[in-house]
């Protein structure tokens, strides 16, 4: 009885780990239940606000993302039993690419096992969000993974007074419609922040790769919605596919030939114009969190 009660406080106390066959706990461990649960709580109550871009549900979002230890590798992977968001799905699927080996055996375990915390008000669905694991797991065993996860550049800080004043009086700014009006110094500064070799986006009225299937090749992942121009900065505004479909905006601070990102957000709404842009600051539904997936 000793022995039986032994190894059933170890399935249920202890983070699993890697090279271990899949045996499936009788319940969450409750060191991944103290990682996970107050994400889920934030998003309850960012759910019940009909809010996904709650600052306390972002936040702690982010702290989960950033979170060290096996404990929080495994709450990384129970949390896709969650829509927690599109961009999030994003910015989860890049977190999980940095905590290693285990992640593939730890995907698997939760593939096949219905491992819940022992209470939550977030409302979980396995079957919708099962793709992502999935998605996880291919990416992982081909050796894509980290590939597929932009790194984030550094020195992006929240919207400053000077920059938010900028935006919502645009009238110096003038429209750009096609990429190819892009100052040159704007396409090396976003490519260069992106490690890629060159810039790439389609113009509004072209096709792009809206969907993780690759259905032609060579489109770019990005599609200018429109983009503006002052003496001192250069406003993006861009939608992009993927595991989740989001809309963001990018702010360069032009001096002479070169150009510095000085601001980039994301948002569940698409903004067309300077003017929604502005209601969009103004009512805070962008969201620059530096976890942001762009």
């Amino acid at each position: 009885m000793k022995v039986f009660l032994s190894i059933l406080l170890a399935l249920v106390a202890s983070p699993v780990s890697a090279g271990e066959p899949i045996r499936c706990p009788l319940a969450m461990p409750s060191a991944v239940e103290k990682e996970l649960v107050p994400v889920l709580e934030a998003l309850a109550i960012a759910d019940k606000k009909h809010n996904r871009w709650d600052s306390d549900y972002t936040a702690a979002l982010d702290r989960l993302y950033r979170a060290k230890g096996p404990a929080a590798s495994e709450a990384r992977i129970a949390l896709m039993d969650y829509f927690i968001g599109a961009n999030a799905s994003d910015n989860l699927l890049c977190a999980i690419a940095s905590d290693g080996s285990r992640v593939k055996y730890l995907l698997e375990l939760y593939s096949r096992c219905d491992i819940a915390p022992s209470s939550s008000l977030a409302t979980r669905d396995r079957d919708q969000v099962m793709h992502l694991r999935d998605r996880a797991l291919k990416l992982i065993k081909e050796g894509h993974l980290k590939d597929a996860c932009s790194p984030f550049p550094t020195g992006i800080h929240h919207l400053n007074n000077v920059e938010r004043n900028v935006l919502l009086h645009p009238q110096a700014f003038v429209l750009l419609d096609r990429v190819g009006l892009l100052p040159p110094s704007v396409r090396e500064a976003f490519a260069r922040s992106l490690k890629q070799a060159s810039f790439s986006m389609a113009n509004p009225d072209e096709k792009y790769q809206v969907t993780d299937v690759i259905v032609e090749e060579g489109l770019p992942d990005r599609r200018l919605i429109f983009a503006a121009k002052s003496k001192d900065y250069v406003l993006l505004s861009y939608e992009q596919g993927g595991i989740g479909h989001g809309y963001h905006v990018l702010l360069f601070k032009i001096s002479g030939s070169t150009a510095r990102m000085a601001w980039r957000a994301a948002s569940y709404d698409k903004t067309s114009t300077l003017a929604e842009l502005g209601s969009a600051i103004r009512q805070d539904k962008m969201d620059d969190l530096p976890a942001i997936y762009w």
